[in-house]
Order: C-alpha cells, then structure tokens, then sequence
C-alpha cells in the first residue's frame, strides 16, 4: 500500500514538474546582454569560472556572477559581479 502511494506521487510530480518547466536563457560564456527578458516576477542566478591559457600567461577568474531580476514582463534588474583574476607567468628559459 505504501509502495503504490510513493509510485502515484512519483508519477504525479514528474507530471507536475515537466508542466512548469521553463527554458533558462543564460548569457554564457560571459556575461553579454540577451536579447529576451525573464518573465515577469521571477529571478534567475548564474555563475561561473574563467580559465583562460595562454603561452606564457594563465589566469583564473572566479566568481562570475549575474542576477537577473524580471520587474515585469518586459523590465529587469542585472546585478553582477566580475570576481577576482589570478594570474600566473609561465614562461620557460632554455
């Protein structure tokens, strides 16, 4: 009896999930301007790590953060944050 209920909720919420889905537009792989707004009243995180080789240079940027903010459905907030670059010199003498 147990089981068969945990199996109708199981069912139910994957229903229910796959009904409020939504498509995250994200702004990847930097933080440009997108050319669609959040809907209305919602709020969206993203983040990330910059790895970025060069031949005699490698920086680390961490964190990279954006969040939007969707005032309405045509209107949102950006806040966002850069984060701090590490960098270290590679170069080899022969």
């Amino acid at each position: 009896m147990l089981r068969n209920i945990f199996f109708v909720v199981a069912i139910l919420s994957i229903i229910n999930s796959n009904n409020n889905a939504q498509t995250i537009i994200t702004d990847r792989p930097d933080f440009t301007e997108s050319a669609f707004t959040l809907p209305s009243n919602s709020i969206q995180f993203e983040g990330g790590i910059l790895f970025d080789i060069n031949t005699d240079i490698k920086n680390i940027t961490f964190p990279s953060i954006l969040t939007r903010i969707a005032l309405h459905r045509s209107f949102e907030v950006r806040i966002g944050f850069t984060g701090w670059t590490y960098s270290e010199e590679t170069s080899e003498t022969y």
